[in-house]
């Protein structure tokens, strides 16, 4: 039963990011999956796998407000991790056909002193009635 226990304990551990370095961020990019500019909470949900959430500007005829959310693998070391993942931005106030705006993330974050990082990616956006956008992004973190 003991044994059971600690097992149980430990996987809890793993799948709530307990082995994590850290487990919350605040990102705020200009470009990337957030199109125009965001401002992000990441929570690390496994010690290899972040989700996110957050608001952010959208040039749609004007700006509007958007809701991107996002999930991304990250590997590496303490201070270069890589990272790839995909997201939705939601549009809801945009008078475009399509209020979803879907992305891809490719990158690196770059710590150079504890807990701050600076965040890098490549983002196509892809629209459900247009073109894809190659697209980038810049960011910094802040790590707790």
């Amino acid at each position: 039963m003991r044994r059971l226990m600690k097992i149980s304990i430990i996987f809890l551990m793993a799948v709530s990011g307990a082995f994590a370095s850290t487990q919350n961020s605040v990102i705020f990019s200009l470009g990337g999956e957030g199109f125009l500019a965001s401002i992000q909470y990441e929570r690390r949900v496994a010690p290899h796998l972040g989700m996110r959430g957050g608001v952010s500007l959208i040039p749609f005829e004007g700006p509007h407000v958007g809701i991107p959310l996002s999930f991304s693998g990250m590997w590496g070391n303490k201070k270069i991790t890589a990272e790839l993942g995909a997201g939705v931005i939601f549009a809801p106030d945009t008078a475009e056909e399509d209020n979803f705006i879907f992305t891809i993330i490719g990158g690196v974050r770059i710590k150079p002193i504890r807990k701050v990082f600076i965040r890098i990616t490549v983002t196509p956006l892809l629209f459900l009635n247009d073109d894809p956008l190659i697209w980038g992004g810049i960011g910094i973190g802040y790590e707790f």
